[in-house]
């Protein structure tokens, strides 16, 4: 994973949106961009958020290697709660950029937004993958099928 950037913001000049934080709270924006282990094309853009007050120390750790849910783990920051969303939007030129893609093409972006037990919000994530590069798919069970007879 290439990390492109990693800087001290206001909440409200975030990419992602920090429900429940004031606008001038600072944030940790980390954008990252993982790449296909095979031909290391680009892959997926993560771009994540994390109030600066919960995690003062993340932007020491190596960025290419650290996950989030992990460094909280460590630090003994608490998820309560975690949400995901998947949208299809369409590329902007800076993250059309890093996926070497046209901008303006349709692409699967999933958020994620996760909250400590006390319900302040831990991060909020954008993840843009690119077309092709993975495969998606819900699958139901029904574990308890009914009698055909």
């Amino acid at each position: 994973m290439d990390a492109v950037a990693g800087v001290v913001i206001p909440a409200g000049k975030a990419f992602v949106t920090l429900p429940g934080l004031d606008d001038l709270e600072p944030v940790i924006q980390i954008t990252r961009v993982r790449r296909n282990p095979t031909d290391d094309t680009p892959t997926v853009v993560e771009i994540a958020a994390i109030p600066f007050s919960l995690t003062p120390e993340l932007l020491e750790e190596s960025l290419e290697d650290v996950s989030v849910r992990a460094y909280f783990s460590a630090h003994g920051i608490e998820i309560a709660r975690s949400r995901m969303y998947f949208d299809p939007v369409l590329l902007d030129e800076e993250n059309a950029r890093l996926l070497d893609l046209a901008p303006g093409i349709p692409v699967l972006r999933r958020r994620r937004l996760m909250w400590q037990s006390n319900g302040q919000i831990a991060e909020s994530a954008a993840y843009y993958l690119k077309p092709g590069a993975m495969e998606f798919y819900i699958e139901y069970s029904d574990e308890n099928p009914s009698d055909p007879s």
